[in-house]
């Protein structure tokens, strides 16, 4: 009895079992049809996705343009109301890169004492200077161009109006005459107010930039500039002293604080540029725009169409977003 107490009280060992695996060939694997099928519903998806969100980024680069626009607007306008009889405004341009930058720009100050302050005043009316404020950049691909771009020549408006040739260009067109006569740059051009807050309308702006380096290009916007006092397509924008017979200038050479540098905003060929002063802007998709080119009917057409149009106010210098597909001109 007692061998059999002590049998029931010991561990019983559990005879070791093997471990069972299942069998690798037995998992069954994705066919071939099956991943064909995956792979056209993500396909699917991604073609139903993409453009969806191609279309709200699209639309969100629009309205920080449109944003950023109707900020510079008001600023411009204030900074004049502020200027005690300066004019001020904007002057936008396209840089190296392809982005449209937008600059503040300030009447020429006066500074020749020994010119007549009428004379010089009368002189300097249409010379602006880029001032050293920081510019802004539009998002990529949107541009700004002035409304009156959407209507088509005409003899009887050829003074506000682009030609073809006009409009078909992006850059500044060197072929154009100089400052004394009108040019029409599709992405060059400016917005003047007056120092009542007045909208100038058709002034032709002359630009003055600095070129502390002495490469050619102005500082802030990388432009052309002329830098030869011996040219009369340069100088003659300028007041000229009666006694010396220089040029009466506003910018002094930083490096010696003597050497004057009155450069204007050139072509290739010293001729100064003007970039005309206008009443109201469109803000549209270049890249849409561009691949329009050269069929001017179409580039007017999608401007009517597409572009988002900004009225401003001759007198209070109000802004107002008009609703894109509008007929821009009135």
């Amino acid at each position: 009895m007692f061998a059999d107490r002590i049998r029931m009280s010991a561990p019983r060992v559990m005879p070791r079992v093997a471990e069972v695996r299942p069998d690798r060939q037995g998992v069954r694997a994705f066919t071939l049809v099956e991943m064909i099928v995956v792979v056209a519903v993500i396909v699917i998806l991604l073609g139903i996705i993409l453009p969806a969100a191609s279309s709200l980024w699209n639309q969100r680069k629009g309205a920080d343009a449109q944003n950023t626009v109707s900020g510079l607007l008001m600023a411009a306008r204030a900074r004049a109301m502020q200027g005690g009889g300066t004019q001020t405004g904007l002057f936008f341009f396209i840089d190296r890169q392809g982005a449209q930058r937008i600059a503040t720009i300030e009447q020429a100050a006066a500074s020749d004492p020994a010119v007549p302050d009428e004379l010089e005043v009368l002189l300097l009316q249409n010379v602006f200077r880029i001032t050293g404020e920081r510019d802004q950049v539009l998002p990529v691909p949107m541009r700004v161009v002035p409304r009156y771009a959407a209507e088509p020549a005409t003899p009887v408006k050829a003074w506000e109006t682009f030609t073809d040739a006009e409009l078909a260009r992006q850059d500044i067109d060197a072929s154009m005459p100089p400052a004394n006569a009108a040019q029409r740059h599709r992405n060059f051009f400016s917005m003047v107010y007056s120092s009542n807050g007045q909208l100038v309308i058709w002034r032709d702006v002359l630009l003055q930039e600095a070129d502390e380096n002495m490469d050619g290009m102005g500082d802030r916007t990388g432009l052309h500039v002329g830098a030869d006092l011996t040219n009369p397509n340069v100088v003659k924008y300028y007041v000229v002293n009666p006694i010396t017979g220089m040029p009466a200038v506003e910018e002094i050479d930083p490096t010696d604080g003597t050497t004057p540098v009155p450069y204007l905003v050139t072509d290739p060929t010293d001729a100064a540029l003007n970039f005309p002063s206008v009443d109201g802007l469109l803000v549209y998709d270049d890249a849409l725009f561009a691949g329009l080119s050269p069929d001017t009917a179409q580039m007017r057409d999608f401007l009517v169409r597409s572009a988002q149009p900004f009225y401003v106010n001759r007198n209070t210098g109000a802004v107002i977003l008009g609703p894109s597909g509008e007929n821009v001109v009135p």
